[in-house]
C-alpha cells in the first residue's frame, strides 16, 4: 500500500526518532533555559488567552492538588527512561518534561486509558464525562493519532456511503454495528482483524488505502479501545465523520466537538444511522457546512510551534500543583 502524499505534514517514524534523539542528547539547561523564557514571555504572545484555555482544558489541577502525593510509584524526570515497545510515548513525554527540574515527580501511564487515576497522571486518553481532572492530557503517541489529509477530491465528487475499515476484534460496540448494517447497501463495512472474535468469515477485509476510502462522503468513526484513531484525519478531508457522542478524549478534544457542526451524530445503539446519513445526502448544503467547521477545528493543531508551547505549560502547571517550590 503506498500513499505517501495524501497527507499533509505526514508523520514520519524516521523524523520523530531523530528529534526525539536531538531532544534527548540537548543538555538540560538549554532546554529548561527555553522553556523559561518561553514561559515568561508567555503573556505577550497574542494568542495568549486561547492557549491558556487549552492548557486548562488538558490540565484541570487546582491548587487542592499542591503538594497531593503522588505515591511511591511517581517517577522524577531526571531518572526518566525509556520504556520497551513503548518508544513514542516515551519521546513524546520526554519531549514535554525533559527541560523542567530534575528532582520533580510525576506519574505516566501510557496506552488507552479510559479511567480517571486516583493520583495526577500524564495520560493519553481520558473519559469525558465525570471528574477527570487527574488525567491530565499530553500529546501522546503523537506519530499514530495526528495525521491529517493534504489533499482531497471534492465531496459533490463522493459516493453517498459510509465506509469502515477497522479492527473489531473484543470491540462489542464495533461488532454491534456490523451485525445491525453490514448487509445494508449504504454501508462498506470491512474487518481488518488478523484474530477476529467473531465467525463472520464475510466480514473479514484487508486494508484500503486512504485515498480510497475518502471516495466516499461519510466515514463511520467508532470508538475502539479509547478514541477513535481515523477522527482526526477524516475531520481533515473533505468527507464527513459519523459516529455517536464520544465517550474518550485526547489532546485533540474530542469532548469540545459538536453534534452536527463538526461530525454527524448518530444514537449509541446505531438505530438511526441510515435516517442521519440519508438527511445530510439530501440536504447537502449543510453537510459542505460540517466539513468546513471540522476542517476548521483541526487547524488548531497544525502550528507545532504553538503545539510544543502548550505542552509545556500543561507539564509546568501540573509540576506547580504537585511540587513544592516549583521554579520553572
Amino acid at each position: 500500500m503506498n500513499f505517501p502524499k495524501i497527507f499533509s505534514d505526514r508523520n514520519s517514524k524516521f523524523t520523530a526518532y531523530v528529534n526525539g534523539v536531538i531532544n534527548h542528547l540537548t543538555p538540560r539547561y538549554l532546554l529548561s533555559y527555553q522553556i523559561k523564557q518561553k514561559l515568561k514571555h508567555i503573556k505577550d504572545d497574542p494568542n495568549y488567552d486561547y492557549i491558556m484555555s487549552r492548557v486548562n482544558y488538558y490540565n484541570k489541577l487546582n491548587d487542592e492538588a499542591k503538594n497531593s502525593t503522588l505515591g511511591k510509584k511517581a517517577l522524577s524526570v531526571g531518572d526518566f527512561k525509556h520504556q520497551k515497545h513503548q518508544l513514542m510515548y516515551y519521546i513524546d513525554l520526554n519531549n514535554a518534561i525533559r527541560g523542567f527540574d530534575k528532582k520533580y515527580r510525576y506519574n505516566a501511564l501510557f496506552g488507552d486509558i479510559t479511567v480517571v487515576p486516583p493520583e495526577p497522571t500524564f495520560v493519553k486518553s481520558r473519559p469525558i464525562v465525570g471528574d477527570n481532572s487527574n488525567s491530565v492530557l499530553l500529546k501522546l503517541n503523537s506519530i499514530r493519532h495526528f495525521n491529517f489529509i493534504k489533499k482531497d477530491i471534492p465531496y459533490t465528487q463522493k459516493a453517498n456511503s459510509v465506509i469502515f475499515r477497522g479492527k473489531i476484534a473484543l470491540k462489542p460496540h464495533r461488532i454491534d454495528f456490523f451485525e445491525k448494517y453490514f448487509n445494508h447497501p449504504m454501508f462498506n463495512l470491512g474487518d481488518t482483524s488478523t484474530e477476529p472474535s467473531h465467525d463472520n468469515k464475510e466480514w473479514l477485509a484487508g486494508k484500503i488505502s486512504l485515498t480510497e476510502q475518502l471516495k466516499n462522503k461519510f466515514v463511520l468513526c467508532i470508538e475502539g479501545n479509547d478514541v477513535c484513531t481515523s477522527l482526526k484525519w477524516v475531520m481533515s478531508s473533505n468527507s464527513i465523520a459519523v459516529m455517536p457522542r464520544p465517550k474518550y478524549e485526547t489532546w485533540f478534544m474530542e469532548g469540545k466537538l459538536i453534534p452536527n457542526v463538526h461530525y454527524i451524530e448518530i444514537a449509541d445503539d446505531y438505530s438511526d444511522a441510515v435516517e442521519m446519513v440519508n438527511y445530510y445526502i439530501e440536504h447537502e448544503d449543510e453537510a459542505l457546512e460540517i466539513i468546513k467547521n471540522a476542517n476548521r477545528f483541526v487547524e488548531q493543531f497544525k502550528d507545532k510551534k504553538q503545539e510544543k508551547i502548550i505542552s509545556w505549560l500543561v507539564a509546568h502547571k501540573y509540576f506547580n500543583a504537585t511540587n513544592e517550590n516549583t521554579s520553572n
